[in-house]
Protein backbone atom coordinates (compact mmCIF):
# COMPACT_ATOMS: atom_id res chain seq x y z
CA UNK A 1 0.00 0.00 0.00
CA UNK A 2 1.97 3.38 -0.69
CA UNK A 3 1.95 5.91 1.63
CA UNK A 4 -0.38 8.54 0.17
CA UNK A 5 -3.10 5.90 0.25
CA UNK A 6 -2.28 4.74 3.81
CA UNK A 7 -2.51 8.30 4.87
CA UNK A 8 -5.74 9.02 3.19
CA UNK A 9 -7.10 6.00 4.87
CA UNK A 10 -5.64 6.80 8.13
CA UNK A 11 -7.85 10.29 8.17
CA UNK A 12 -10.48 8.95 7.30
CA UNK A 13 -10.75 6.81 10.32
CA UNK A 14 -9.60 9.18 12.85
CA UNK A 15 -12.21 12.01 11.41
CA UNK A 16 -14.70 8.80 11.46
CA UNK A 17 -13.69 8.69 15.17
CA UNK A 18 -14.01 11.92 15.86
CA UNK A 19 -17.28 11.83 14.17
CA UNK A 20 -18.54 9.48 16.56
CA UNK A 21 -17.95 11.29 19.82
CA UNK A 22 -18.95 14.76 18.60
CA UNK A 23 -22.47 12.62 17.30
CA UNK A 24 -22.36 10.61 20.76
CA UNK A 25 -22.85 13.71 22.25
CA UNK A 26 -24.44 16.04 20.47
CA UNK A 27 -27.67 13.75 19.38
CA UNK A 28 -27.56 11.55 22.45
CA UNK A 29 -30.78 9.88 22.65
CA UNK A 30 -32.42 10.42 19.45
CA UNK A 31 -33.18 8.00 16.49
CA UNK A 32 -31.79 8.29 12.97
CA UNK A 33 -35.69 9.10 12.04
CA UNK A 34 -34.98 12.81 14.32
CA UNK A 35 -31.95 14.15 13.11
CA UNK A 36 -31.44 15.89 9.79
CA UNK A 37 -29.01 15.68 6.70
CA UNK A 38 -27.67 19.26 7.53
CA UNK A 39 -26.56 18.37 10.93
CA UNK A 40 -25.37 14.75 10.42
CA UNK A 41 -23.12 16.85 7.68
CA UNK A 42 -22.16 20.23 9.92
CA UNK A 43 -21.28 17.31 12.61
CA UNK A 44 -19.10 15.86 10.27
CA UNK A 45 -17.13 18.96 9.19
CA UNK A 46 -17.04 19.97 12.47
CA UNK A 47 -15.36 16.36 13.53
CA UNK A 48 -12.94 17.10 10.22
CA UNK A 49 -12.30 20.56 11.74
CA UNK A 50 -11.27 19.01 15.10
CA UNK A 51 -9.02 16.33 13.44
CA UNK A 52 -7.61 19.30 11.64
CA UNK A 53 -6.82 20.88 15.20
CA UNK A 54 -5.60 17.79 16.32
CA UNK A 55 -3.34 17.71 13.42
CA UNK A 56 -2.00 21.11 13.78
CA UNK A 57 -1.66 21.68 17.24
CA UNK A 58 0.73 18.24 17.18
CA UNK A 59 3.20 19.70 15.25
CA UNK A 60 1.35 20.78 11.88
CA UNK A 61 1.15 24.16 12.57
CA UNK A 62 4.64 24.40 12.57
CA UNK A 63 5.54 22.80 9.52
CA UNK A 64 2.62 23.98 6.99
CA UNK A 65 2.50 26.44 5.12
CA UNK A 66 -0.13 29.09 5.35
CA UNK A 67 -1.26 27.35 1.95
CA UNK A 68 -0.87 24.14 3.10
CA UNK A 69 -2.89 25.14 6.22
CA UNK A 70 -5.64 26.15 4.44
CA UNK A 71 -5.99 23.23 2.17
CA UNK A 72 -5.58 20.23 5.15
CA UNK A 73 -8.40 22.80 6.68
CA UNK A 74 -10.65 23.03 3.62
CA UNK A 75 -10.18 18.71 2.44
CA UNK A 76 -10.25 17.46 5.96
CA UNK A 77 -14.14 19.67 6.86
CA UNK A 78 -15.04 18.62 3.12
CA UNK A 79 -14.32 14.84 4.05
CA UNK A 80 -16.03 14.56 7.55
CA UNK A 81 -18.72 16.70 6.02
CA UNK A 82 -19.71 14.24 2.56
CA UNK A 83 -18.41 11.28 4.54
CA UNK A 84 -21.00 12.03 7.31
CA UNK A 85 -23.96 12.84 4.62
CA UNK A 86 -23.33 9.07 2.99
CA UNK A 87 -23.10 7.42 6.44
CA UNK A 88 -26.51 9.58 6.89
CA UNK A 89 -28.31 8.46 3.67
CA UNK A 90 -27.04 5.22 3.69
CA UNK A 91 -28.37 4.29 7.36
CA UNK A 92 -31.73 6.12 6.61
CA UNK A 93 -32.17 3.37 3.66
CA UNK A 94 -30.70 0.74 5.28
CA UNK A 95 -33.45 1.59 8.14
CA UNK A 96 -36.21 1.73 5.84
CA UNK A 97 -35.37 -1.85 4.48
CA UNK A 98 -35.75 -2.83 7.64
CA UNK A 99 -39.03 -1.56 8.33
CA UNK A 100 -40.54 -2.22 5.42
CA UNK A 101 -41.78 -6.06 7.01
CA UNK A 102 -38.96 -8.18 5.33
CA UNK A 103 -37.11 -10.25 7.39
CA UNK A 104 -33.37 -8.99 7.29
CA UNK A 105 -31.15 -11.64 6.46
CA UNK A 106 -28.12 -12.87 9.19
CA UNK A 107 -26.28 -15.57 9.74
CA UNK A 108 -27.87 -16.38 12.77
CA UNK A 109 -26.38 -18.13 16.21
CA UNK A 110 -22.83 -19.24 15.92
CA UNK A 111 -22.24 -17.98 12.61
CA UNK A 112 -19.81 -19.65 10.19
CA UNK A 113 -18.66 -22.78 12.06
CA UNK A 114 -22.21 -23.44 12.88
CA UNK A 115 -22.95 -24.41 9.25
CA UNK A 116 -19.72 -25.88 8.91
CA UNK A 117 -21.31 -29.49 9.18
CA UNK A 118 -24.33 -28.89 7.47
CA UNK A 119 -22.17 -27.99 4.30
CA UNK A 120 -19.89 -31.23 5.16
CA UNK A 121 -23.26 -33.27 5.32
CA UNK A 122 -24.23 -32.00 2.24
CA UNK A 123 -21.14 -33.15 0.25
CA UNK A 124 -21.37 -36.10 0.97
CA UNK A 125 -24.68 -36.55 0.02
CA UNK A 126 -23.51 -35.33 -3.74
CA UNK A 127 -22.46 -38.22 -5.87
Amino acid sequence: MSAIRASFLHNISAVGVAFSGVLAITARGQTIDKLSLRLFAALGAGAGLLYFLFIGLNNGFRVWSASNAIGNLVILTLMGGVLAAGTFVLARRAGRALKSGEESRSLGEGGIEASLPQRAAEQKSRP
